[in-house]
């Protein structure tokens, strides 16, 4: 680990004491401003909905499924009863 941290060190040591730039044109960024940017968001908005909508489709026909199959047995008793 130590000896990525050197060889990263060694590659950028042209650079990595300048001092840090601060521009003449722009002021510096708020921290709220900045603080926005690196903030989570939703990436996939209405996704989360999406999911739970087909979450009780797919329960809704376990549902008919497993209901219609209970029918079919009792049907199919009925028949070897006669």
């Amino acid at each position: 680990m130590f000896d990525d941290i050197e060889y990263t060190r060694a590659e950028y040591a042209d650079i990595i004491d300048l001092p840090h730039h601060v521009s003449k044109l722009h002021r510096p960024m708020s921290m709220e401003k900045r603080a926005a940017q690196f903030a989570p968001f939703a990436a996939l908005t209405g996704f989360e909905n999406a999911i739970s909508n087909t979450v009780d489709q797919a329960m809704e026909q376990v549902d008919i499924g497993y209901y219609a199959s209970l029918l079919e047995m009792e049907m199919n008793e009925d028949v070897f009863r006669e």
